[in-house]
């Protein structure tokens, strides 16, 4: 899915559990991250996975080199 401030986005998929995945996303910066949080087909697939998820983690990173 295109984003403005989005270089990357590729979701993952456990061989072994079909019920356990991630998505990593990167963004040119936290304001990219946020705006990309305020839209509303983000806000729609969060209403809707969310009831869905046992376990929600978000950790964000930064670059260090």
């Amino acid at each position: 899915w295109p984003n403005r401030g989005s270089n990357s986005s590729s979701p993952h998929r456990s061989p072994t559990n079909r019920s356990l995945f991630f998505i990593f996303e990167l963004y040119v910066n936290e304001a990219a991250w946020a705006a990309h949080e305020a839209t509303d087909h983000f806000k729609a697939a969060i209403k809707e996975l969310l009831p869905r998820v046992t376990r929600r983690e978000r950790v964000p990173f930064i670059p260090f080199l």
